[in-house]
Order: C-alpha cells, then structure tokens, then sequence
C-alpha cells in the first residue's frame, strides 16, 4: 500500500469504516502526511451491548478505532445519532460532517399501472441480512400477534442468511404468512437490484424491527 501511495501521488485517503481500514489509512495518512478522510458506516461507532453489537465492545478493536478517529482530518457520520456517539468517543466536533448518504429515486419509480392487491395494506416487506441487530426474531413474533386479528397479513423478509428462521416460522404456524428470501439478483437497474425493486413496489408498508441502525438505506 506505501508503495501505491507513493508511485501514484495520491493527494487524500478516504475510508470507509474506522477499523480495519480506517485505522490502516491513519497509519500510512502519518508516514506520508497525507490528509484522511473517513466515513463511519455503523458497528464502528454504536454499540448494543444486550446482543453484542459493535465492535468497540472489543478492547482491542476500539483502541484502533479511536486511533483511526483521533488521526483523520474529517470524520463523516451519517446521523446526528452518529455524530454523538463519536463526540462521546472524544472525537473532536470541529473535524465531524453529519453526511447523510442517499438513494436514487428514478429507481424507485414504477411507470407501470400497478396490479391489484389482493389485500391491500396488508403486504408487508423488511430488508437485510440476517443478524440479531436487524430484530428478525422480534418481528416474526409481533407478526404472529398480529395475525390473530389480521390471518390475511403477508410479510416478506428478504437477506442473507434469512432461511435460518424457517424454524422459528414453523414452529409459530406462520407458513402462510411470512416468505423468507435468501437474497435477491444481483442485476442492477438505476442503483437497485431489479427483484427488489419489484418487491417494494409490491408491499404497502416497510417494516424496520432493526435495535440499531446508522442510515437504514432500505428505508430510504
């Protein structure tokens, strides 16, 4: 990496998350005194203790990481909430940018007349990978509450790792109610997958059950 810094003249560093490569960027930012720029995505900066969420929850990990912060030019966090948590890490407030990051909405657009829904505003959809942060658990359990009143309710949950909840759906009878998706195709038209969008475009309302985010772009 020294070698590439030097051959290609490279005028700014910007990287993404504080460990591992903001804390290498700040290293090779000092050698060569030259300006760093990182931008925070999330578990770098918050933490859930309860579920062991974050990686300053590791002494070693958060040493890095509050290196990485004390030795970057900027810092962007993507929240407010982010920004305070970075204050409380003892960053300095001079050098953080609350950036929000974006979508484009062109690729949300649906020119289509759309189909009939069966049970509208009963079709639901949540997004991401299966992780104990995102509440998985915690949203399949509301959904067999709700289905007590409400046996039409559809909730789609789309991410890696999602099929390890079938027991769970099983084992609460919501076979009929809850479609776990693994993951999507990977082909991409205006900045989204495809089949995603369609999903979107086919649910009512988005669900988040998540404990923690930084800047949910499936919310967006």
């Amino acid at each position: 990496i020294a070698y590439y810094v030097i051959k290609k003249e490279i005028d700014l560093i910007h990287a993404h998350r504080t460990i591992p490569a903001g804390y290498h960027a700040a290293l090779i930012g000092r050698l060569f005194k030259i300006p760093l720029v990182i931008t925070a995505h999330g578990d770098d900066i918050l933490t859930v203790p309860e579920i062991k969420y974050g990686i300053n929850l590791n002494k070693k990990s958060k040493k890095q990481s509050l290196y990485a912060l004390r030795n970057a030019d900027a810092v962007i966090a993507l929240n407010e909430g982010m920004k305070d948590e970075m204050l409380k890490l003892g960053t300095n407030s001079e050098k953080i940018y609350t950036i929000p990051i974006g979508i484009n909405l062109s690729s949300l657009k649906n020119n289509k007349k759309p189909a009939q829904k069966r049970n509208r505003g009963k079709n639901l959809v949540a997004v991401g990978r299966n992780h104990p942060v995102k509440g998985y658990e915690n949203l399949i359990k509301a959904i067999a509450i709700v289905v007590k009143n409400n046996s039409d309710v559809q909730c789609t949950i789309i991410g890696k790792g999602t099929f390890k909840l079938n027991n769970l759906v099983s084992e609460l009878g919501l076979q009929d109610n809850i479609n776990l998706i693994n993951q999507v195709d990977n082909f991409i038209e205006r900045g989204m997958p495809l089949k995603l969008k369609k999903f979107f475009n086919a649910s009512d309302v988005y669900i988040s059950s998540s404990l923690s985010e930084s800047f949910s772009l499936s919310i967006l």
